[in-house]
């Protein structure tokens, strides 16, 4: 239906990718036209699904060439040049270690999208593009679902690929976010084992298959196993959300690697903040999109089990029933290392003792807020909620956490689903228009991170001509080309985690972005790396509440407690060595 040329635009001087659409006649518009413009819609859909969604892994769209309602749309989009994940795996199948990586990759893109409201509804090898050092990125949204939109019918067809279908989509429902899950297990399934294990001699068969037929066990796919299992059930309420998925994927991939021993710190001091309510940041902090956290122990899922949708899950439910319940852990099991409490029980408004309180933190940012593989907490922020929680009458066990996403805290606080958020969450006047704020409880500064050993850098004027990574889009990046080092050379990577292996490396000079994040994504090899200090904008974290909280007084005054008691130190000290500070008070 369609072809991908290599471009290259002109204008911009940059290589692109060309999709033109090819339909299997030239003379459809002639004889039916209104597949002809089924056609045309779904190229208009796919090129705006891509403009709502702005993910390192998910492919750019850059312009759309329309030349009227009797055409097809021509889409220039980012140019990947790795081939896809299929051409890779006609070489060959993948590590369960290789698989997992591709697999986070591609459901961070997924996450991006379904925030967006889109779901992919296609997810297969020939659909996710690998760039050259093998990071996936995921395209073809021809046929996604996009909320507040018509729906794509093409009469006589089936919407999806089959061998990929979700049950509940084979089932003729259109299926939510969990449905996407299922496609990208598969295709990791398939990745690892070498094989399909539900694919058929044609869609029919297939079809009966996924609806009727279990899933076999994989063999070959070692740490993998648990997350394809646990995503592999016929009833999407019995799957792991995406959070769970990641943290069981993050697993996969780093179960064999020991954790390093942290190092002695070295950076300069800072003072905590002093609290200046009046005073506004004039821009978001940038949000790392994935992370390869500390090698855990296996994962224990954290999902419950919900009523089956389909008759035939009853049987795998009871088959794996046991299992799965002996993976779950009980009550008393407190996994958090920072004292915070575990993801369990519904929320109950209130700061009463033995009620529970939803707090919003991140999940995917080392010493600040991390999910680890065993369903635990840590993190700078995780303490200072934590903290903030006993001073209004809860105990650990009484909190229940949830990812706070950087697109999503406002309606998070406005809708009632949390009581506060700890989470990176810069105070400016924009946010305080929807929202309340308590604070700050840390300033970040926007700052270099250097090899503790590279001494060439002494001043940001030094930065020009040497090599500075950070996030894609990142606005420290910006703040840097326009305003810092214009002479800079910028390196982009889709996480933080790439910066620093690069910096490691020695393949870039420098990372930059805020402190704080800096100083947690170097907190596992403090001894190795330095803070130049330079303290180029200012980002002020506060605690977000709604709008005439009854919790503010008591947030105000626990956060006051725990400068004053040394409990903020100790917190920054334990989770932001490269962050010291002299004293607990500004």
């Amino acid at each position: 239906m369609g072809l991908v040329w290599r471009a290259r635009d002109l204008v911009l001087h940059r290589e692109v990718a060309l999709k033109e659409v090819r339909p299997p006649d030239p003379a459809l518009a002639e004889y039916d036209p209104e597949r002809a413009r089924e056609l045309r819609a779904r190229v208009l859909r796919e090129a705006r699904a891509l403009a709502r969604i702005d993910h390192p892994n998910v492919v750019t769209i850059h312009h759309i060439v329309d030349s009227g309602e009797h055409a097809y749309p021509w889409l220039v989009m980012e140019l990947v040049p790795g081939g896809s994940l299929q051409d890779r795996l006609n070489r060959g199948v993948l590590t369960p270690q290789e698989a997992a990586r591709v697999g986070r990759g591609v459901l961070a893109g997924l996450r991006a999208a379904h925030a967006a409201d889109i779901q992919h509804r296609d997810i297969k090898p020939a659909n996710v593009l690998l760039r050259p050092d093998g990071r996936p990125v995921l395209t073809d949204f021809g046929i996604a679902a996009i909320r507040d939109s018509a729906a794509l019918t093409v009469t006589g067809s089936v919407i999806g690929t089959p061998d990929y279908m979700a049950p509940e989509r084979v089932s003729g429902q259109d299926g939510g976010p969990a449905a996407d899950l299922w496609s990208l297990a598969l295709m990791l399934y398939e990745s690892v084992e070498g094989h399909h294990p539900l694919r058929r001699a044609n869609p029919l068969a297939t079809f009966a298959a996924v609806l009727s037929e279990e899933v076999p066990p994989p063999s070959k796919a070692g740490p993998l196993t648990a997350a394809l299992t646990a995503v592999l059930v016929r009833d999407p309420e019995a799957r792991p959300d995406a959070g769970t998925l990641e943290a069981l994927l993050a697993t996969a991939e780093a179960e064999a690697a020991a954790p390093s021993a942290p190092g002695t710190p070295t950076s300069y001091p800072l003072a905590p903040p002093a609290r200046t309510p009046s005073s506004s940041a004039s821009a978001s902090a940038p949000v790392p999109d994935s992370v390869s956290p500390p090698s855990p122990p296996r994962p224990t899922p954290m999902w419950r089990r919900r009523v089956p949708v389909y008759a035939a899950a009853v049987v795998a439910m009871s088959l794996g029933g046991v299992l799965l319940w002996n993976l779950l852990p009980g009550d008393g099991d407190d996994t958090n290392s920072s004292g915070g409490g575990k993801s369990t029980g519904s929320r109950t408004a209130g700061a009463n003792d033995g009620q529970k309180i939803t707090i919003g933190i991140k999940f995917d940012q080392p010493g600040l807020g991390l999910k680890d593989g065993k369903g635990g907490y840590k993190g700078f922020d995780v303490d200072v909620a934590t903290y903030i929680a006993r001073a209004l009458g809860h105990d650990p066990d009484d909190i229940t956490w949830k990812e706070a996403g950087a697109s999503e805290r406002e309606e998070m606080l406005v809708r009632g689903e949390v009581d506060f958020i700890v989470a990176t969450y810069v105070m400016n006047d924009r946010r305080k228009g929807e929202v309340d704020f308590v604070g700050p409880y840390l300033v970040a500064r926007q700052d270099i991170l250097m090899r503790v050993d590279d001494m060439s850098i002494a001043r940001a004027a030094d930065l020009n001509g040497k090599k500075v990574c950070s996030v894609v889009g990142s606005s420290s990046l910006r703040n840097l080309e326009t305003k810092v080092a214009p002479e800079a050379l910028i390196e982009e990577r889709d996480s933080f985690t790439r910066c620093l292996t690069d910096l490691n490396n020695r393949a870039v000079d420098a990372v930059t972005t805020d402190d704080a994040l800096l100083a947690g994504y170097a907190a596992q090899n403090p001894d190795k790396y330095r803070l130049g200090g330079f303290r180029l904008t200012e980002e002020r974290y506060g605690i977000g509440i709604r709008q005439e909280s009854h919790l503010k007084a008591g947030i105000e005054t626990a956060l006051e407690k725990m400068q004053a008691d040394g409990s903020w130190k100790k917190a920054v000290d334990k989770h932001l060595p490269l962050l010291r500070r002299d004293t607990p008070l500004a």
